[in-house]
């Protein structure tokens, strides 16, 4: 009786250890996906945009800060904005994404700059000059966002004439654009009121332009306007 007692012991013993145990299968798959995951986080925080301590114009002139960049990105956070408009493409879509619609706005800005020294430029204005003239200027545009003015020993970002004025004309239409609304986008009449947050939150939106433009997305290549 005894013998046959322990016997049954070490065999629920056993069973219980079996039936806590995870199959190597299930193991192997745990550890494949989070060193899959932890590669895929090493490669984005090595390939993630810098954030310049000082934005300057060729001229000297800065443009922005990263105080700025940052407190406009606190800013916007905290205003709820993940919920109105997205970044980088992440977040929802009651308003544009705010990355590509900068870079638009800032693309066209430019364009009329190099084109005829006005950043008051439209897509209207793009797409009434002609074929040739309008390639050309396209590719001119793009030349001046693709190439990398950062220099990371300095840590400042150089635009060019054309990129500064284009931008200047950017945080003035989100200027407006933040105090008056847009009831189409879902973007609410004075979202923010103090101009200093306005000015943040367009710096912010700004940065991640110039992040997604030195990745060589084309300033033109279809952005809504809000």
């Amino acid at each position: 009786m005894t013998n046959t007692a322990l016997v049954d012991t070490d065999t629920a013993t056993v069973s219980r250890r079996r039936s806590l145990s995870l199959p190597a299968w299930l193991v192997l798959i745990c550890i494949v996906a989070f060193t899959a995951l932890l590669a895929a986080g090493a490669v984005i925080w090595k390939n993630a945009a810098p954030v310049p301590e000082i934005v300057r114009s060729s001229q000297q002139e800065i443009i922005l800060t990263k105080a700025e960049i940052q407190a406009g990105q606190e800013t916007y956070l905290a205003r709820g904005g993940q919920h109105i408009g997205s970044i980088w493409g992440h977040g929802s879509y009651l308003a544009p994404d705010w990355t590509a619609d900068v870079l638009h706005r800032w693309g066209l800005a430019t364009a009329g700059v190099l084109y005829n020294n006005n950043p008051d430029f439209s897509q209207a204005d793009l797409e009434a000059l002609p074929a040739p003239e309008r390639a050309s200027l396209q590719a001119k545009v793009s030349e001046e966002f693709k190439t990398n003015r950062y220099n990371p020993q300095t840590q400042e970002l150089i635009l060019t004439n054309a990129q500064s004025q284009g931008l200047k004309q950017v945080f003035q239409n989100y200027h407006q654009l933040l105090v008056q609304g847009s009831p189409i986008h879902s973007i609410p009449r004075n979202w923010f009121k103090n101009d200093t947050q306005i000015r943040n939150v367009t710096a912010f939106f700004a940065w991640t332009a110039w992040g997604e433009g030195d990745c060589c997305c084309l300033p033109f290549s279809g952005a809504n306007h809000s």
